[in-house]
């Protein structure tokens, strides 16, 4: 994977380049890191990367032309354009999902601004990502550089010792990370925990997980707080009310994985008990995730990532229980009207409790909706999305759209 750093301080990163797993990496051959002086790519005989604000105020502001000059000599130095990224206060918090994603490209241009601020026609018009390492603010963005080149260069294969290490940490599940012991086994009168030299493995990964679930609810319950969706192929009805199987359709599968990915959905599990479906859904998937559809259009590959399949709604639930160590809420979905029904704004309040942080997960029938059997496992139903007047049907793609919408949108939280 390749690194383009664009700084005015290049001698910034001399010293982490030259330690630890980024400099294993470098010597591995599994990344390449350069850094690009901004002031390089100036015409003027002081290398001016910075001019004062127009409107007036305090400080300076990083100049468009030298960063868009060192972006068009990289393009032009490699077959592989890169992936643009500036960090700024203004950006999309980082978290470990964008960091899954990033380490899928193949090169990455890392823009640091300073002063002011970079002129806002950079991140308009040259750049594909706007990221920002939290609400605190920092000197520079060469700081956050680092820190994402840690982060990913930790997801290469091959770069850390242990395979399992990425997928095991905190933030690659709901769950952040159990407490870890090591010699002596006292100390000051402090103890480990006498399961963790008992010997017996199978206690000792339970020991963990309820440690990581307990943690996780008392200082990050928020990571809890994550909502599934599933599209249930059966059991389901006809307009008859009469119990049927129906299809998977690319369609429905392409159209609710974007949907999923642009609401910030953890997983869309598609729920079918039928082989000859689950083949077909895998034929659709890796169309987009490794065939001609990733090559021609690669945000759906990103998309298509978030699909899974689940022989039930059951088996739907205990995946998520396993992952997160509680049992999700699970609201259904229903056109038709009943007596209980929970309204969306009282849905949103479970959802982002505060006081008992789960996951929930969003259950959607196709062909004339989900079955009886089905609402009866569920905790809530949601009210029916209503228009103007009578007509009520929509295809399950506008519903999973228009729920997302009024139940995560950051309008609505």
């Amino acid at each position: 994977m390749i690194f383009d750093i664009l700084t005015i301080f290049p001698e910034y990163f001399s010293s982490p380049l030259s330690v630890t797993i980024i400099k294993r990496a470098i010597e591995k051959g599994l990344i390449d890191v350069t850094c690009w002086d901004i002031r390089d790519f100036t015409v003027d005989k002081h290398r001016v990367t910075d001019d004062r604000p127009f409107g007036g105020g305090e400080g300076m502001v990083m100049k468009i032309e030298p960063i868009y000059r060192a972006l068009q000599h990289i393009k032009s130095v490699t077959d592989v354009n890169p992936y643009i990224i500036l960090f700024s206060p203004r950006g999309i918090p980082i978290s470990q999902k964008i960091i899954r994603m990033l380490s899928q490209k193949e090169r990455l241009a890392l823009i640091c601004g300073r002063y002011e601020g970079v002129d806002e026609r950079v991140a308009l018009n040259l750049v594909d990502l706007n990221l920002s390492m939290g609400d605190y603010i920092l000197s520079g963005g060469e700081p956050a550089a680092l820190c994402l080149l840690d982060a990913i260069t930790r997801l290469i294969e091959g770069v850390l010792g242990c395979s399992s290490s990425p997928i095991n940490e905190s933030f690659s599940t709901p769950l952040l990370e159990h407490p870890h012991y090591t010699r002596p086994r006292e100390f000051m009168g402090w103890e480990v925990p006498d399961v963790l030299t008992s010997g017996d493995h199978k206690e000792i990964a339970r020991w963990r997980h309820e440690k990581a679930v307990s943690i996780t609810k008392k200082v990050r319950p928020d990571l809890l707080q994550r909502v599934y969706i599933g599209l249930v192929h059966y059991p389901v009805v006809n307009r008859q009310g009469e119990p049927v199987v129906s299809a998977i359709t690319n369609l429905d599968i392409h159209d609710i994985a974007r949907s999923a990915r642009t609401f910030g959905v953890e997983r869309f599990f598609v729920i079918t008990p039928y082989p000859d479906q689950k083949e077909l859904l895998t034929t659709i998937v890796s169309h987009w995730q490794d065939g001609a559809g990733a090559r021609a259009n690669p945000s759906r590959k990103e998309a298509f990532s978030l699909i899974k399949d689940a022989h039930s709604v059951e088996e739907a639930i205990a995946i998520i229980e396993k992952e997160c160590g509680v049992r999700p809420r699970v609201f259904a979905t229903s056109a038709r009207a009943g007596d209980n029904r929970i309204g969306w704004d009282n849905a949103r309040k479970y959802i982002f409790s505060a006081s008992d942080p789960s996951p929930s997960l969003i259950l959607f029938g196709t062909a004339g909706g989900l079955s009886e059997e089905v609402f009866e496992k569920v905790d809530f139903i949601l009210e029916p999305i209503r228009g103007i007047d009578y007509y009520n049907h929509l295809s399950v793609r506008s519903a999973v759209a228009i729920t997302l919408d009024r139940i995560i949108s950051r309008r609505n939280l």
